[in-house]
């Protein structure tokens, strides 16, 4: 239900891959009217080219947000209507639900609470057709008490209640451990070639924002691109993937360079990693940490401070997070899984169930497709993780241009 702004860019809206331009008013500063090529609409009020102000966005499908906006998002009270009748009325943040909110379902249940990132947090009440049910207590979307009495919670409530694992098991490794030698330049790719389409300005992309003396928060900044489409073999995952390439790299020369190093590693990693989901990759030349954004469809690098011998290892876990870990965490036999195991197999793997499922999956791929990994290490593996590695192994993931085993 989440909706998002694209890129904005004065007097143009960049949308995907179309483009989008202001029909009546002034877009820029002002009152005016967006429509894009597929249909979708904005009529409201603009600030330095971006959406900002009171204004309606509707979308193609029939989904409708009126209200308050800032910077290109939704942020402030406003009212969504979504095409299937669900209805949200109140706060919003970062075009999430924050703050009190009502949310009427198509079904008749409504949910007045508090809401944080669009999931139901603290003290609320429920209804069915405006008749009161009761009143509870939610933590992450999960209802733990009930007219005051505390729910007692199974493994898989567990699970979806917090984003950090409340249960937390023994680790196999250090998080500092690279797995040895999984992919080699020589080895196979499917990489055919490297397209430079065009230099973008003032777009709208995800960073590591410094917060105070130390604290990073990733945030939406505007800047520059240079942007190319990576081709790859068809049929073994999705072949095109756009490399989006910070301006701040200075020359299209060495934007190009830095994009055909990551395009050719791309080429190299399993077909099943390169799924549907992944359409974008950020590249910044700064020493911070890899980090896969919540839309879940790109994730960003940083071309600095990153060990040869990590890279590849960072590349497997982040693309995991955009391409992997949500189906992985949806299904109730890998939680059967997880809980049967009891250990994780390395430290950071304990901060959270994604963070564990990325961490998982890199090392499968390490013990069944890693010819240099040791015996002795890819035995950690097995008897560390035995349950999470044999779901894994019947899961029939495509594993080309990669010979696993």
């Amino acid at each position: 239900m989440k909706k998002l702004l694209g890129f904005i860019v004065l007097g143009l809206l960049y949308f995907g891959n179309a483009y989008a331009e202001c029909k009546e008013g002034n877009c820029s500063n002002g009152t005016g009217t967006m429509v894009w090529p597929n249909g979708d609409k904005y009529v409201g009020e603009w600030k330095d080219g971006k959406i900002h102000g009171v204004g309606t966005l509707t979308w193609s499908d029939g989904t409708k947000y009126t209200g308050e906006w800032r910077n290109g998002l939704e942020n402030g009270k406003g009212e969504m209507t979504w095409s299937d009748g669900t209805i949200y009325i109140g706060e919003r943040k970062d075009s999430k639900a924050s703050g009190q909110g009502t949310m009427i379902l198509n079904s008749g249940f409504k949910y007045v609470v508090t809401w944080i990132e669009d999931k139901k947090y603290g003290l609320g009440k429920k209804f069915y057709n405006d008749k009161f049910l009761y009143e509870g207590r939610w933590e992450n979307d999960i209802l733990v008490e009930k007219n005051g009495k505390a729910i007692e919670l199974s493994i898989n409530d567990l699970w979806y209640a917090t984003d950090n694992l409340k249960i937390k098991y023994k680790y196999i490794f250090k998080s500092d451990i690279s797995v040895p030698k999984i992919i080699k330049k020589k080895d196979l790719t499917t990489f055919k070639e490297l397209k430079f389409i065009k230099k973008a300005e003032n777009i709208y992309f995800y960073d590591r924002v410094l917060k105070g003396a130390s604290d990073e928060k990733i945030e939406k900044v505007l800047g520059g691109v240079y942007i190319f489409e990576a081709i790859y073999e068809e049929n073994y995952g999705h072949n095109v993937i756009r490399f989006m390439v910070n301006t701040d790299f200075k020359s299209l020369k060495k934007a190009e360079k830095v994009a055909l190093k990551y395009a050719r590693y791309m080429g190299q990693l399993p077909a099943f990693l390169k799924g549907k989901n992944l359409r974008d990759i950020y590249i910044h030349p700064k020493d911070k940490r890899w980090f896969a954004t919540e839309s879940k469809n790109q994730f960003t690098i940083y071309n600095r401070g990153m060990k040869p011998t990590r890279i590849i290892s960072t590349l497997i876990h982040e693309v995991a997070h955009v391409t992997t870990d949500i189906s992985l965490l949806k299904d109730p036999l890998w939680k059967k899984a997880w809980d049967a195991d009891k250990k994780h197999i390395t430290d950071y793997a304990r901060t959270n169930k994604y963070e564990d499922a990325a961490e998982t999956v890199l090392f499968w791929i390490g013990l069944r497709c890693g010819k240099k990994v040791p015996n002795n290490f890819k035995k950690k593996i097995v008897a560390g993780i035995p349950n999470r590695i044999k779901y894994l192994d019947e899961q029939g993931y495509d594993t080309y241009p990669l010979a696993c085993n």
